[in-house]
């Protein structure tokens, strides 16, 4: 089964289970031995989207497990209603295979770009998302997709690569290393982009972990807070929406464990790519992680790209490289160490005073660090009810206060 292709595993599952019907709209690229080798059970309903979910769903009320093909764009969002109402109200077994999703997608216009497939089918109840590296993790992952009787939307990610994937399980990550500095997330064509950065930011000293997140939804929680709590900070890496995407369901898992990370997202901001041939397009995208790996090839200095990633971990590396990076870093660290003071002492001279003291530590490598253990001591050292401003002032001399030269003693009674 490691060698076979999509093609191949879904003509063999077909003919094994005569309960599966494999339909497209005119999308014959990744099924074009299908419809000779499963005859009536192969359905094409010509580029009709909408009346090709519809159908699937009809079919899956009678017992069937329709796998519908089409482009990714056209299938997620021109048959949304359709796959939210049909599939998702009943939450038939309906199989969905989103083609040329994502950057794959490489010559075409935003019209036909899938960068909000994601967001869209994970919001819908019931909805399964799952989003392979490559045909390898892809041919691995769909027996227990298909399997299943919830709906499912895929990523389909017939590339060839050059990693061997383990065995897949719903809900689970795969992990390919683990690291202390910075823990990559990263899921479907961006796998081997995120691979080979890897290596180049390990080549720099850093201790570099990597999560290859094939399953979105049901997603693995336990996988990513173990990465926030041993990593000093998680990088994800999609070719989506920055909105609804890999960044969000890490910060939504984060704040649904009332847990703080330092998260680099890498994403496409408010804007779609620009169209060209797929090497063109990740040398254009703005990712310091793909255009490291892509600019590397062309045997030119790298050095402004990964510099990013250093200075939002705050290595030394950074300190002595990027001057102005220490400033940004410190404008935000002294906000951070206001609003601490704020809290342990009230808007008072006492706060200042002690922000002033630990803005001085901040000058020092490992400022940052030192404030935040100087933080939580203090805070220990008051015990779980204490508040500082209810503390006895030390024993000492104390300052009389000073009568003003204008006021006249008042008469002994």
């Amino acid at each position: 089964m490691k060698n076979m292709t999509y093609e191949e595993l879904l003509i063999e599952t077909a003919l094994a289970d005569e309960r599966i019907i494999v339909m497209t709209a005119e999308n014959r690229a990744l099924v074009r031995n299908a419809a000779k080798a499963l005859g009536k059970r192969f359905i094409d309903t010509g580029i009709t989207e909408q009346t090709l979910v519809g159908m699937a769903a009809g079919l899956a009320l009678r017992g069937r497990v329709p796998i519908i093909h089409a482009l990714a764009p056209f299938l997620t969002m021109r048959a949304f209603e359709f796959i939210r109402t049909d599939v998702g109200i009943a939450r038939l077994p309906v199989k969905l295979s989103g083609y040329i999703p994502g950057f794959l997608s490489d010559g075409n216009g935003p019209t036909h770009q899938a960068i909000e497939d994601v967001a869209i089918m994970r919001g819908i109840p019931g909805m399964e998302v799952y989003c392979p590296a490559d045909e390898d993790d892809l041919v691995k992952m769909l027996p227990a997709v298909w399997s299943s009787e919830a709906p499912s939307y895929v990523r389909v990610n017939h590339k060839k690569g050059i990693y061997t994937h383990t065995p897949f399980t719903r809900g689970k990550a795969e992990t390919i290393r683990e690291g202390t500095d910075i823990t990559l997330l990263v899921y479907g064509f961006l796998f081997g982009n995120a691979l080979e950065a890897a290596d180049l930011l390990e080549k720099e000293g850093l201790s570099v972990g990597l999560v290859n997140l094939r399953s979105l939804k049901p997603v693995d929680e336990d996988m990513l807070l173990r990465c926030a709590y041993h990593s000093r900070m998680l990088v994800t890496i999609e070719d989506h929406l920055l909105t609804g995407g890999l960044y969000s369901i890490v910060a939504e898992t984060l704040l649904k464990h009332r847990l703080t990370a330092t998260v680099l997202p890498m994403a496409l901001d408010e804007r779609w790519f620009k169209p060209g041939l797929l090497q063109e397009v990740l040398a254009a995208w703005q990712g310091p992680l793909p255009r490291l790996c892509y600019v590397t090839d062309a045997g030119k200095s790298e050095t402004r790209y990964y510099r990013r990633v250093l200075a939002v971990m705050r290595h030394p590396v950074t300190h002595k490289r990027l001057k102005w990076v220490r400033v940004v870093d410190y404008y935000h660290a002294s906000q951070r160490v206001w609003t601490m003071a704020q809290c342990l002492f009230g808007k008072g001279r006492a706060a200042s005073s002690w922000a002033v003291k630990m803005l001085k530590w901040l000058l020092l490598p490992g400022g940052v660090n030192r404030v935040l253990h100087s933080a939580t001591a203090h805070r220990w050292r008051l015990g779980a009810g204490g508040s500082p401003r209810c503390r006895r002032p030390a024993a000492g001399p104390t300052r009389r206060p000073t009568t003003s030269r204008l006021a006249s003693p008042r008469p002994k009674r």
